[in-house]
């Protein structure tokens, strides 16, 4: 299970959820995604990162105008952690689900063609200990 998030003003609500293996890669799944726009040698953001006040995913963070929402990488990592516990429980897992939170009426979700009845996620049933 692989969770990206939008990255910029316009789409920062936007949660894709990605369940592999699956019918298609996740380098057709995720294209596209890739930040082409290189900042670290702008002042004000080099200053940032030589200080230490701010990693590289803070400055590309900031240089795409991204909104600060921990809200939606909680959305999403709940969504994630939800397939996993499908999986864990035996019901059906989804192969996609793209989501916008501004407007989840409009989200769209694609079901697994996998097989997963045979798969051992690493978790073992135990009995209770008398």
């Amino acid at each position: 299970m692989e969770a990206g998030l939008g990255r910029g003003h316009r789409d920062f609500r936007a949660i894709r959820l990605h369940t592999l293996p699956a019918s298609r890669p996740a380098s057709q799944i995720w294209r596209g995604a890739q930040a082409d726009d290189h900042v670290e040698d702008r002042p004000a953001y080099r200053g940032l990162l030589t200080s230490g006040a701010l990693d590289r995913c803070g400055v590309t963070l900031l240089a795409g105008k991204a909104v600060g929402a921990p809200f939606v990488g909680a959305a999403a990592a709940a969504l994630a952690l939800s397939e996993v516990l499908r999986l864990l429980h035996g019901g059906a897992v989804h192969e996609l689900i793209d989501l916008d939170i501004k407007a989840p009426e409009y989200r769209s979700t694609v079901p697994t063609q996998q097989d997963f009845s045979t798969l051992n996620p690493g978790y073992v049933m135990t009995g209770e200990t008398a």
